[in-house]
């Protein structure tokens, strides 16, 4: 898994959020390296990242998001840590991927959850867009869809994401 080394300086604001991407990839590096040397990097890291995210109030935890991870807004996302998300899974802020019911969301490849969406206890296939706001408590299972409401409903087969 590749890191980006380069600031993205034509975007100032978004300084912190690829400050936060990186943090957290190579927390997620060193948390997989075995040796007693990698475990001191990693407690390091480790710490820096739990500072940060406490810092811009997230909770993330390592090793459940595959590569390709989007954040959009750094601010109250909580993510559960027994969940399980794709790749290239993109997040705004005051999103919500929690359990419910004892049962771990599941998010395939290629999901969006828009500003404040809240997926509980649910699985998600892949290439799905979640509107803002919107409540997901039972699987989706419609593939290049659009969901939104409180519960989610199926609104739309526009997804519009460019074909990889």
């Amino acid at each position: 898994m590749k890191i980006l080394d380069k600031r993205p300086s034509h975007l100032p604001f978004k300084h912190r959020i690829w400050k936060f991407e990186r943090l957290l990839r190579r927390t997620e590096y060193w948390s997989n390296q075995k040796g007693i040397v990698s475990f001191l990097v990693f407690y390091l890291y480790f710490i820096r990242y739990k500072m940060f995210s406490h810092r811009v109030n997230v909770e993330i935890p390592i090793n459940c998001i595959r590569e390709g991870l989007v954040i959009w807004h750094l601010n109250g996302i909580i993510i559960n840590s027994n969940s399980t998300i794709g790749k290239n899974f993109s997040i705004s802020a005051f999103c919500v991927v929690g359990e419910n019911k004892n049962k771990n969301p599941q998010i395939g490849n290629d999901v969006e959850l828009m500003l404040g969406a809240k997926v509980l206890g649910a699985s998600i296939c892949n290439k799905v867009i979640i509107g803002a706001s919107s409540l997901v408590i039972r699987d989706i299972v419609i593939e290049k869809s659009v969901f939104a409401g409180i519960p989610a409903k199926h609104i739309s087969n526009n997804y519009n994401k460019k074909e990889s």
